[in-house]
Formats: C-alpha cells, sequence, structure tokens
C-alpha cells in the first residue's frame, strides 16, 4: 500500500536536519524572490545566494511542513550559471538579487518560470511564450532611486536596506542605476553631514532627513533632486540647496517632500518646490512616434525607459489600432501607453485611472504633445465603465496594466460582459497574470501569445505582455 501524503509528510518532517546541523543540497531553480531552491528529505530548501546547478552546504534557520529556509555555509561544487558580481555590496544590498547568475542564465529562467506559472497557476497548457526581450543595458538602466539616509558606524550614510529588512546598507556607487545617479551618493553624504542635518531614525523617531529620491533622464541627464524630511523648514537647508545647486549640473530641479509619519512610508503629501523646475523631461520613441515626458519628482514612470520602449511597441503591435478603433487603458497610470496608442492612429484611447497626480501628469503630458485623440478620465475603471458605454460605446481594445495584485474580479466580471474584441494584458507579476489568465479564458477568450520583457535585470522580476482574442460570444 503507498502510504498517504499525511503520513509521507510526518515521516519526511521525522528527518528533517535540526537547526544547525549543516545539510548538503542541489539547487535546482529559483524561487520567485530569486533563492535558490533544493529539496532534502522530502522538502524543498530555500537558499538565498544559491544558483541553479550549485551543491551547497546550508544550515537551516526555519522549518515549516513542506519546505525550509537555510542560510548557504560553502558552495560544495559551484554552477554553470554562477559567476562572480561585480558589485562590492552584493550580497548585502537588497537591491539586486542576480548578480552572481550570467545574464543569459538569468533570461532563459525567467523565460521558463513565465511558460511554468502559466501552466502550473493558470492551466495554461499550450501558451505561445515568445523569446525574451533582452535589455540592451544589463547595467546603468535605471532612471530613479530612492536612498534611505542614516547613521552607521557614526557616520552619515545613504544607502538600500537589506532584503527583507531596515538594516541600511552604505554604497558609494550603484551599477544598475543610471551614472549621474550612482556618481552623487558620496558627494551627498558629505553635503549632509557638513551641515549637520540629523538623519531620521525609524526606531526612536527623531531627526529630519529620511530619504533621498533622485530621479535623471536619459534625453538630457538632467537630475531631479526630492528631499524627504519630516519638517519643512530646518536649519541647514537653504545652505545645502545652494550646494547641491553648485555641485550636481545639470540639475533641472530640487523639490522637499514632508512626511511627518512615524514608521517606513516613505513618501508625505506636502511637497514644494525649492529651486528650479519641479519635473524634468524625458522623450520615448515607440514605433516611430515619439513622445515627451514631464515627469515630476512622486509622478510613477518607467525606471528603465530603454526597455520600456519595447513594453510599449510590444502593446502597441498587439492591439491593431487603427481609424475605426476605440481602446480603453485602464490603470493607465500618468498615460504613457495610452499617448502611444493614440499616435499610433486609433480613432479615440480613454484611460482611467483611481490616482489624482497620475491624471494630472497624463493629462499635462498629452497636452504637452498636442495629442487631441486621447482623454484621461479620474476613477475606478468599474464605476466609469457604465456611464462610458452609454456615451461611446463598448471598447474594441482594452489594454489593462495592473499592480502587482493583478486584476480586481469586480473588474473581470464587468469587462467581460462588454465583448472586447482584444484585450492587452501588461503584468509585472507573473503568479497574479495566470490567476486573471485563467477567469478571463473561462469565458470566450484565448491567449495568443506571451511577451517577457527584462526590464529588471540582475533581480528576480519579469514583465510580460499579453494577447488575448475573443474566440466565441
Amino acid at each position: 500500500m503507498r502510504p498517504t501524503r499525511k503520513a509521507k509528510r510526518k515521516k519526511d518532517q521525522e528527518i528533517a536536519p535540526e537547526y544547525g546541523l549543516p545539510i548538503e543540497v542541489v539547487i535546482h531553480d529559483l524561487g520567485h524572490n530569486g533563492e535558490g531552491v533544493g529539496r532534502y528529505a522530502g522538502l524543498a530548501v530555500f537558499v538565498p545566494g544559491a544558483v541553479p546547478g550549485d551543491t551547497v552546504l546550508v544550515q537551516v534557520t526555519k522549518q515549516h511542513p513542506r519546505y525550509l529556509h537555510a542560510d548557504l555555509l560553502l558552495i560544495v561544487t559551484p554552477s554553470k550559471h554562477r559567476i562572480q558580481s561585480e558589485c562590492p555590496w552584493f550580497p548585502s544590498c537588497g537591491g539586486c538579487q542576480l548578480q552572481h547568475m550570467r545574464y543569459a542564465s538569468q533570461l532563459a529562467w525567467k523565460q521558463n518560470r513565465v511558460r511554468q506559472v502559466l501552466t502550473r497557476v493558470g492551466g495554461l497548457q499550450e501558451v505561445d511564450v515568445l523569446p525574451i526581450i533582452p535589455a540592451a543595458m544589463p547595467w546603468r538602466y535605471r532612471n530613479k532611486a530612492q536612498f534611505p539616509i542614516g547613521v552607521v558606524d557614526g557616520q552619515v550614510s545613504l544607502g538600500f536596506y537589506e532584503q527583507g529588512s531596515h538594516r541600511l546598507v552604505p554604497i558609494d556607487q550603484c551599477l544598475v542605476q543610471h551614472p549621474r545617479i550612482g556618481s552623487i551618493i558620496p558627494k551627498l553624504q558629505r553635503l549632509i553631514a557638513e551641515h549637520k542635518i540629523p538623519p531620521y531614525s525609524e526606531v526612536t523617531g527623531h531627526g529630519i532627513l529620511r530619504h533621498v529620491l533622485c530621479r535623471v533622464s536619459f534625453t538630457t541627464e538632467e537630475l531631479l533632486i526630492t528631499l524627504v524630511t519630516t519638517q519643512s523648514e530646518f536649519a541647514g537647508l537653504a545652505a545645502l540647496v545652494q550646494q547641491i545647486t553648485q555641485t550636481f549640473a545639470p540639475l533641472a530641479g530640487i523639490t522637499l517632500n514632508v512626511n511627518t509619519q512615524k514608521g517606513n512610508r516613505i513618501l508625505g503629501d506636502q511637497n514644494y518646490l525649492l529651486y528650479g523646475d519641479e519635473y524634468l523631461t524625458e522623450t520615448l520613441r515607440v514605433l516611430g512616434h515619439a513622445v515627451t515626458f514631464r515627469i515630476s519628482a512622486t509622478a510613477f514612470f518607467q525606471v528603465n525607459p530603454i526597455q520600456a520602449q519595447n513594453l510599449f511597441a510590444t502593446a502597441v503591435d498587439y492591439a491593431q489600432v487603427s481609424a475605426d478603433t476605440t481602446v480603453w487603458d485602464a490603470y493607465c497610470g500618468t498615460g504613457s501607453m495610452a499617448m502611444f496608442l493614440a499616435k499610433a492612429g486609433a480613432k479615440k484611447v480613454w484611460g482611467i485611472e483611481a490616482v489624482p497626480q497620475a491624471v494630472d501628469d497624463a493629462r499635462a503630458n498629452a497636452a504637452l504633445n498636442d495629442i487631441t485623440n486621447v482623454s484621461f478620465m479620474l476613477g475606478r475603471v468599474e464605476d466609469i465603465a457604465p456611464k462610458l458605454i452609454t456615451q461611446e460605446g463598448p471598447p474594441h481594445v482594452l489594454i489593462v496594466d495592473p499592480p502587482r495584485a493583478g486584476l480586481d474580479r469586480a473588474f473581470i466580471a464587468e469587462a467581460l460582459t462588454w465583448g472586447v474584441e482584444r484585450w492587452v494584458y501588461v503584468s509585472c507579476n507573473p503568479a497574479t497574470l495566470a490567476r486573471d489568465l485563467q477567469i478571463i479564458c473561462a469565458d470566450g477568450y484565448s491567449v495568443q501569445k506571451v511577451q517577457p520583457v527584462d526590464m529588471f535585470p540582475h533581480t528576480a522580476h519579469v514583465e510580460c505582455v499579453v494577447l488575448i482574442t475573443r474566440v466565441k460570444d
């Protein structure tokens, strides 16, 4: 008689290692956070810092009924996918998870993960997952950084938090940030220390300077610097602003964001302009169409502008708009994709977004580019849709680009009643994408193709653009 699942699990638990006892594990995969995954005594073992193909000696730190967490002690046999990281702060800094893995291997794993999740979670057995679009710039690709500030070993420090913690790792450079962002770190640390502006402490709730946000334009190379503080006026502010303007040219502007709340929330609700403009400009080109964006300090904008052009180009291509096509861009954010769809020749594009500042930015950018066949509406799609359908009729094409949590079930139920010819789903989370596709495809639609895009090299994240078409009424 075969043992029951319950009996097998009990046996596995009985032979699972004691805490502190080293065990040898062969790594065969990566978890969704980029940690190595192996098996021991029938249990999955998650090992940060390991890559597929490694044989490693690990020490168990947490035990659950079906899996273990372990720390890496020794690489017994290194994988062919393993390389030496170029960053001296990896893996202590939590910004990247895969710098110790060859870039080609990262791409292969991301594409395979998309395929596996769509099959396992979504039940989609024969989906055409196209070869992932690699980043032409695997390094220096980010246009935005949020640096927490603290005191480490008695020194004012900028850096990033360790993964899964709020322990600050001081850094002098960042290899995935645009060179202009990386170069300001040591100089800015020195200026903050010279003007004796106390960093904020989450533990005590005391201090003034919490974060420094930096944006850079790949088009103009101008910086937009935002100081996040606990108060709007304090000693040393004017002198610090003057020195920043002298040190970091070309500079679009300096803004102040005031966050008086305790805890680890980054931004507050009050914004002040200290110098120059409260925005910078960036121009993206998609399928021969150029759009210039004004990007404020707190606005959402794709952090990898080079790959964003590939992402938008894929979405526009899948939408197949013409002079007779009406498009709805749900969760449109600041309207980037909506404007490229309008430029591509759609009859009318409606962008719908629930965040007021994003809608303001979208309208301003449409006016800046003289795009007249796009309109932006503030509110939830479920609330706006009935009135818009009454006035304009249902859309021919529906674009959705939701947050990591995926689409709201009420939204899907409502959208399935519109009889849309094609959906274009842009996703930053394969798991919630697979869940949503299963629901959509159970109601008369079929996934035609999935295009993964590597927006964030050296991390475990992967974005996808999915074409969904109606196969029956």
